[in-house]
């Protein structure tokens, strides 16, 4: 929409200018591999959420405190070779969700080629959403974290909606591609997880696929909030009114 601030890039090859890969983050980065190579991060604002994303060159530790008073919520969508949370004390590759509370701990090993998008939402913001829409959610889950390898579906969801707001605003499109492009991707994930939720009980880990859900309808809201006003311009440029005669 119009005033939005734009997507912002930066490339570093200093790794402790990784630091700033997760917005008032406090962590320290550490370079694993011998040789720097140059690693890319990105971040883009909303009222009341930021996504960042990261794409790193180098092997990486990666230890301390996410932010204090946000949730924060990394997808992970590139991982050549096997990652390692400690935090959470497991493996992973690419599709692996981590859900952080405030001052949630972070300790991690990323591999070269390692990519991620980082989602922090006010805590205020994210609980509301969780009373609204997942009461059940237990507080252990909340205060403590947690994560796991989400279902392809939600990924695809995901890296659609992370592919619209890092490849930047305003592509030309056609109406229909205007009319898919800004359907209800957030109402359509509440509703089919509530489905799926109600049909299966006692899942192992549910908490993790409700969590999933609520990172989609953020997402949707920030890609689609972001590309409102460029994609109106561009639907009335390849639609203009014929002049009254």
């Amino acid at each position: 929409m119009e005033g939005m601030p734009p997507l912002v890039t930066q490339q570093v090859l200093d790794p402790e200018a990784l630091a700033a890969a997760i917005r008032n983050a406090n962590f320290e980065p550490c370079q694993i591999s011998v040789r720097p190579s140059p690693s890319r991060i990105a971040r883009v604002m909303c009222e009341t959420v930021c996504l960042d994303y990261a794409t790193l060159g180098p092997a990486m530790l990666f230890s301390g405190a996410m932010p204090m008073d946000f949730y924060t919520l990394v997808f992970v969508t590139e991982c050549p070779q096997k990652g390692r949370s400690f935090n959470f004390a497991t493996e992973h590759t690419d599709g692996y969700m981590g859900f952080f509370p405030p001052g949630g701990m972070l300790d991690a090993y990323t591999p070269e080629g390692y990519a991620n998008a980082t989602l922090t939402v006010p805590s205020a913001v994210f609980l509301a959403a969780v009373e609204r829409s997942f009461p059940e959610i237990s507080g252990r889950i909340l205060s403590h974290g947690g994560g796991m390898r989400i279902g392809v579906a939600e990924q695809a969801r995901l890296r659609g909606l992370l592919r619209a707001v890092t490849e930047g605003i305003g592509l030309d499109k056609s109406t229909i591609a205007f009319m898919g492009w800004f359907g209800p991707c957030g109402l359509a994930s509440i509703v089919l997880g509530l489905i799926y939720l109600e049909q299966e009980k006692d899942l192992p880990c549910e908490h993790v696929t409700r969590l999933a859900v609520m990172a989609t309808v953020f997402l949707s809201i920030l890609a689609h909030g972001l590309s409102a006003g460029p994609g109106i311009r561009m639907l009335a440029r390849a639609n203009p009114h014929p002049k009254p005669h």
